[in-house]
């Protein structure tokens, strides 16, 4: 991490100072830089000169006494507050009274480093993202102690390096590493508790949801057991509090080695053997499917499959369905109250021919309580908005028993319109809608603990994580009603992990949105 900063510095037109007492660090550091330099010029970032005038601009530094003159210190050690504070220690004995002095820590408090140091004031967090050349974000972390100086010239900083600079309070995690909790545990837990694959997990939130990288191959490329410490971290400073509660799996993993791409092997092989061949798809040419429930899922689910070639007819109530068409299935689509939903379904079975299959979005009850209670075959989908131009996939589920013929047309019937359908295990909140519920959860959470502005945590999740919306903007496009209602059924389903914000529950029930209310930060 070290190198990378001193390489984005460099590309900036800084000179650098790069200490390490150990020598082969230097020249591994050296080298890594000197590549790094060497590949921005060869895709055009930087000009010949420039590169050349870059390389010449790192001294390589065998005692700390050559820090002195410095304008900015910036200490990348590992993880471990005594070795930072020592290291810190012994710089800030050198440098000069006004150097900025910034810590690279993604886990541990600048109020609690900074308090061992002399000058706490001039003490700030300046947490870079791997790989440092190519990602925008940097976190600018106050401690209780930091003067608004410091924060004002490590803000120009990172400016200068050409990196988004984004205010934070000293809470665990900062912004990006608490806030994305829940994509990895929400994950694990659905593998660990309840049966899914990583396969299928990663599938849904990659294809359905919009996101970069699933959360099994992100920890594989991470190093699980350095997700598990940030996790150990995090969980720990909050107290044990259930959101941030580790998983077994993940400490099982790292206890048997497999930590991911770097040891060959995480929770996939690497290198990775070809794809496994997509199932055979069973056409579903000319099904007669009947829609009944509310706009918009229902309206835009039933123009789709129109226009794939399917014969479709809406109905706004069940009630208005002739019971004598050759329906092969319904689907029963949109928001109510449960009681609502509950007799949609039952309507829209009775009057369905034997045969037919029926089809809900209700991400609360499962497709065997469906089944259960309308004497149908039943699945699920989720219909949550997503992020991007449109899902290449869509998660389905359906009930333990259920036939292979019925699964078959499902997947036929989402191939028609080019989606690929994914199952995953009949739960509550399913994948998706279950791990963005969770990241707006958390999101909420930070905003009412004046962590950060919520414009601030947004942009920070997109440029430190890539994920296709920030959590707030996200549950504004879903609706904050919705997150709300999912939260607190996977709540009384699954527990106190659950358990909505305030913040969160406030703004719903007033109907506010949550990506452009005030900011409640203690710095802007």
């Amino acid at each position: 991490m070290g190198a990378g900063i001193a390489q984005v510095a460099l590309a900036a037109g800084l000179h650098v100072r790069l200490y390490d007492p150990l020598p082969a660090s230097r020249e591994r550091a050296a080298a890594a830089i000197a590549a790094g330099l060497e590949r921005l010029a060869n895709k055009g970032r930087l000009t010949p000169q420039a590169r050349e005038a870059a390389v010449a601009a790192l001294l390589l530094v065998e005692e700390v006494d050559a820090l002195a003159g410095v304008d900015a210190l910036i200490e990348a050690v590992p993880e471990d507050l005594n070795l930072k504070r020592r290291v810190l220690s012994e710089a800030l004995a050198v440098v000069s009274a006004d150097a900025l002095v910034a810590s690279n820590t993604s886990s541990l408090s600048i109020t609690a480093l900074a308090a061992g140091l002399p000058s706490p004031g001039r003490v700030v967090g300046l947490h870079f993202f791997n790989p440092v050349a190519a990602m925008a974000l940097v976190e600018v972390v106050r401690g209780d102690a930091s003067d608004e100086e410091a924060l004002r010239r490590a803000t120009a900083l990172v400016t200068e390096l050409g990196k988004t600079a984004i205010a934070c309070d000293d809470t665990p995690g900062f912004i990006v590493n608490r806030v994305a909790r829940p994509f990895y545990g929400e994950a694990l837990r659905l593998v660990g508790d309840h049966g899914a694959t990583p396969e299928a997990v990663d599938q849904v939130l990659t294809l359905a949801a919009g996101f970069k990288m699933g959360p099994f191959a992100l920890m594989d490329l991470i190093g699980i057991d350095v997700n598990l410490a940030v996790s150990t971290t995090v969980w720990e400073a909050f107290y044990g509090e259930p959101r941030f509660r580790p998983h077994p799996l993940q400490r099982r993993m790292v206890d048997s080695g497999r930590l991911g791409r770097k040891v060959g092997r995480g929770f996939y092989a690497y290198p990775a053997g070809p794809p496994p061949a997509p199932p055979p798809a069973v056409s579903p040419a000319f099904l007669r499917l009947a829609f009944v429930g509310q706009a918009p899922a229902l309206d835009g689910w039933a123009r789709a499959l129109h226009a794939a070639g399917h014969a479709v007819a809406i109905f706004g109530d069940a009630r208005e369905l002739p019971a004598d068409e050759a329906w092969d299935g319904g689907f029963e689509l949109g928001d109510a109250p449960p009681d609502e939903r509950a007799a949609r379904r039952a309507r829209l079975a009775a009057a369905l021919p034997g045969h037919a299959w029926l089809a809900s979005d209700d991400l609360v009850v499962t497709a065997t309580e469906v089944e259960v209670a309308t004497g149908r075959a039943a699945w699920r989908l989720a219909s949550w908005p997503v992020g991007g131009e449109g899902p290449a996939g869509l998660e389905v589920a359906f009930p333990p028993h259920a036939e292979p013929a019925l699964r078959g047309q499902v997947q036929g019937l989402l191939g028609s319109l080019g989606r690929v359908a994914v199952a995953v295990p009949d739960l509550p909140g399913l994948v998706g809608p279950r791990t963005v519920a969770m990241l707006v959860n958390e999101a909420a959470f930070a905003v009412e603990g004046g962590v950060a502005a919520p414009e601030a945590i947004d942009l920070a999740m997109r440029l430190g994580t890539g994920y296709p919306l920030g959590p707030l903007a996200w549950a504004d496009a879903i609706g904050p009603d919705r997150v709300v209602a999912l939260l607190r059924a996977l709540q009384g389903a699954l527990g106190e992990r659950y358990r909505p914000a305030p913040w969160l529950v406030r703004r719903a029930s007033a109907g506010w949105p949550l990506a452009d209310a005030p900011a409640a930060s203690a710095w802007r």
